[in-house]
């Protein structure tokens, strides 16, 4: 091939490529910068979405009250986050749909877990239920946490309100108040516990997954996208369930013990997903949520959950979660 054929190959490339780019729909999502965005993050890494025709861009909050904020705005055209009482009052008013799945608190694999400060520690703060009474730190009243502490309360037979949660807005926050000893305990992403446990500024004493499993995070969109931008959302879903199956071979291998071992591709993706969420690879190894292979979604947990914010008086005791769970989008558990 002469070096003019290869140079006119070459330019032709170029214009396609570049074709291609202007073609491609930008579309937003709202993520937490952690772990249980990984199929995100790892689907933007490895092209999934430019192949879909998507042009993604990111935005990161700091509580999951804000994403479903982001997408009923028009400031995101999805969010990948965990379902809290202002998710559902808006989801109930018609603002927004399920299309589809996230992480799931399933037991033997870690998302969400239960830290004692110090000096708690020290006073007899050893299990979960030993939160009753104290102070503990959430995020906000509303969140997936308040949630969890609510799940502990009932199956550890004790009144939510002997916790005196304390909101702190973000995680950050939430760590900062056990590590100073201002709060007695905190429950709070896996990943962040770890990182406070091996700099000594807390103890981790158990796992929501082994006391409440439940789907805790799912993919949403508005309730005009869902009914009018069918392809595009099809599209980001194609996309997204690429980079779930890569990240369900990577990391949610678990040998006889319980223990995470490594799959295809596990150094590759523990990188992109330690580049994404900022926090160093060896923190994040073994604390890898649990997400469904095939994208599914545990309906009847959502259900579940708008039950209990009903009776805790969070949400309108008139929503009905199947009005906001699109199944012609949404693939659910058996």
């Amino acid at each position: 091939m002469t070096k003019l054929k290869m140079l006119m190959l070459a330019i032709a490339g170029m214009a396609v490529a570049g074709a291609s780019t202007a073609n491609a729909e930008k579309v937003t999502v709202a993520v937490l910068r952690g772990v249980p965005a990984s199929p995100i993050f790892i689907a933007d890494a490895k092209g999934y979405f430019k192949e879909s025709g998507i042009e993604l861009n990111l935005i990161y909050v700091d509580a999951a009250t804000a994403a479903p904020v982001a997408v009923v705005s028009g400031d995101a055209d999805f969010a990948v986050i965990g379902m809290t009482a202002g998710f559902f009052n808006l989801a109930g008013k018609g603002a927004l749909k399920i299309v589809g799945t996230s992480v799931r608190e399933q037991k033997g694999y870690k998302l969400t877990g239960y830290i004692a400060s110090n000096a708690a520690y020290e006073a007899g703060v050893r299990k979960p239920e030993d939160f009753k009474g104290r102070a503990i730190a959430i995020t906000t009243v509303g969140s997936t946490y308040h949630y969890n502490l609510g799940q502990l309360a009932q199956k550890s037979n004790f009144d939510l309100a002997s916790i005196r949660m304390v909101p702190m807005q973000s995680q950050s926050n939430q760590a900062s108040a056990v590590a100073g000893g201002n709060t007695d305990g905190a429950v709070i992403t896996a990943y962040i516990l770890s990182k406070m446990e091996a700099e000594k500024k807390g103890r981790i004493i158990g796992w929501v997954s082994d006391i409440s499993p439940y789907q805790t995070s799912v993919a949403i969109t508005s309730t005009k996208n869902a009914a009018t931008r069918r392809p595009m959302i099809e599209a980001f879903l194609k996309a997204y369930h690429a980079g779930i199956k890569d990240y369900h071979a990577a990391f949610l291998n678990l040998d006889s013990a319980g223990a995470p071992q490594k799959g295809p591709g596990y150094d590759e993706l523990l990188k992109i997903v330690s580049r994404y969420t900022q926090q160093p690879a060896e923190q994040l190894e073994g604390f890898f949520p649990y997400i469904d292979p095939e994208g599914r979604v545990e309906v009847q947990s959502i259900r579940d959950q708008v039950a209990w914010w009903a009776s805790q008086n969070q949400i309108d005791k008139g929503i009905n979660p199947d009005s906001f769970i699109d199944m012609s989008y949404v693939r659910a558990t058996p």
